[in-house]
C-alpha cells in the first residue's frame, strides 16, 4: 500500500506509511498520528474514517481493538495509516488539523450518521419541525458523501 505525504498548514511534511491492524509490530515506546482509512482505488485515494493521536502505538492500538477499530472495519476501513511524531504539542497540533481538514465518520459524538435519524431527534436540544430536519440531514448527507479525501503523492 502506498505512503502518503500531508503538508500542515504550517509548512510542514509528515510522511504516513500504510500498514496492516492485525500483522504489524505496534511498539511502545514509538508515539504518533494515525489515520484508520480505506483506499478507494477509482479516485486513487484515501478516506479517512477515523483520526487519532498517541503517546504509544504499542499501548493504543491493542485498546482500539475493542472499540474503533470494528467500528471503522464497518464503515470499509482496513488500514492504519501511520506518522512517527515524537512531541506531544506536534501530535496534537496535527490531530486536530486532520480531523478539521478531513471529516471522518467515528471522529464526532454526536455524528448523525452514525446515530440514524433517531440519533439526530435525540442530540437535538431544542425539538424542530421535521423540515428542518430533513434539510439537515440531506446536508449531512451531502457533506459526508464527498468525505473528503488524502491524495496519494
Amino acid at each position: 500500500m502506498p505512503s502518503v505525504v500531508y503538508q500542515s498548514k504550517s509548512g510542514h511534511s509528515f510522511i504516513f506509511n500504510a500498514y496492516d491492524f492485525y500483522n504489524t509490530a505496534w511498539y511502545y515506546d514509538v508515539s504518533g498520528v494515525y489515520i484508520f482509512a480505506k483506499y478507494d482505488r477509482l479516485s486513487n485515494s484515501w478516506q479517512c474514517i477515523y483520526i487519532g493521536e498517541t503517546d504509544s502505538f504499542g499501548r493504543r492500538m491493542p485498546e482500539h481493538r475493542q472499540d474503533k477499530w470494528p467500528e471503522a472495519l464497518s464503515w470499509g476501513a482496513h488500514a492504519v495509516l501511520a506518522a512517527v511524531i515524537p512531541r506531544e504539542w506536534d501530535r496534537m497540533v496535527l490531530e486536530k488539523e486532520l480531523i478539521n481538514s478531513y471529516p471522518t465518520v467515528l471522529n464526532k459524538k454526536d455524528n448523525p450518521i452514525k446515530l440514524g435519524l433517531g440519533g439526530i431527534l435525540r442530540s437535538n436540544e431544542q425539538h424542530r419541525g421535521l423540515a428542518d430536519l430533513v434539510r439537515d440531514n440531506q446536508q449531512l448527507q451531502q457533506g459526508y458523501g464527498l468525505l473528503s479525501t488524502l491524495y496519494r503523492l
